[in-house]
């Protein structure tokens, strides 16, 4: 398949369900499609000459959305450029110069100093920053954690310009040279907090599902505590309300029971 036609396929994804904005009152704001791509370090690298010094550094205690980032960014590093990165929990870290931090780790806390808010970076939103000659991507405390994996596909796309269309269909570019972004504390939102699609064969693919940006399937956070996906909702605003939380039911409509949250705050609600 060529890439151009990929693209198009990508970008309709996109649209539908991870239309990205940004913002952050005292932090940079961008808007993108996808990805967050700044200005480059000068004579920095993040791999050069197909080599690269830098390691991955997770939690001790790392949720399952920041394991699973940290293994998709290895993994689709080395696939681009021959060689992987190591994967690190924060206590094995001797030498925090050159790393890519996802998560509140200590270095987080050491080298950014920030307490996200999830008022501004709601769940599946990341804030991104590279401090010196490491970069440093995580997430409110309390939300999901998935806005870590989102994130981490951002950059890939940044680094490595990839796309995921299917589990066997992935695409990247194939590189030996990979500059050091200099992301200067951007905050990204999806349009929607949480997405899923009603099609178990896809849902059933719990691989897919994440690399697509859906809802975990088995993720108590997810489907347990959501119990609706807000895209099909949100374009049938006056459909019943099926979502089960609190206030749920007796003909309320969607739009009536979801009209102070963040989908319908930042778009406008429908007449």
């Amino acid at each position: 398949m060529k890439k151009n036609l990929i693209k198009i396929i990508a970008s309709i994804l996109c649209s539908a369900f991870v239309l990205t904005s940004v913002s952050c009152s005292d932090k940079q704001t961008e808007q993108k499609d996808s990805g967050t791509q700044t200005a480059v370090v000068a004579g920095e690298y993040l791999y050069k000459g197909g080599i690269s010094e830098y390691s991955i550094v997770i939690r001790d205690n790392a949720s399952y959305y920041e394991t699973f980032a940290a293994t998709e960014l290895a993994d689709n590093l080395q696939k681009a450029t021959g060689n992987s990165l190591p994967i690190l929990t924060e206590s094995t870290v001797k030498d925090s110069s050159r790393v890519i931090s996802l998560g509140h780790t200590k270095l987080w806390d050491e080298k950014v100093g920030l307490t996200l808010n999830s008022e501004e970076i709601i769940n599946s939103g990341y804030y991104i920053k590279t401090v010196g000659t490491s970069v440093y991507i995580s997430c409110p405390d309390g939300t999901s954690g998935s806005g870590v994996l989102y994130g981490v596909y951002d950059f890939l796309i940044d680094t490595i310009d990839y796309e995921f269309f299917a589990a066997d269909e992935i695409y990247y570019n194939r590189t030996q040279e990979i500059p050091l972004y200099n992301y200067e504390g951007i905050c990204v939102n999806p349009s929607f907090e949480m997405r899923m699609l009603p099609k178990a064969d896809l849902r059933d693919d719990t691989t897919s599902v994440m690399r697509y940006r859906l809802t975990f399937p088995s993720s108590a956070f997810g489907l347990v505590a959501w119990g609706h996906g807000q895209v099909s909702q949100y374009i049938l605003p006056d459909s019943p309300c099926t979502c089960g939380l609190e206030g749920c039911g007796n003909g309320i409509t969607y739009q009536q029971h979801h009209e102070k949250d963040h989908w319908f705050d930042a778009y406008g609600t429908k007449d």
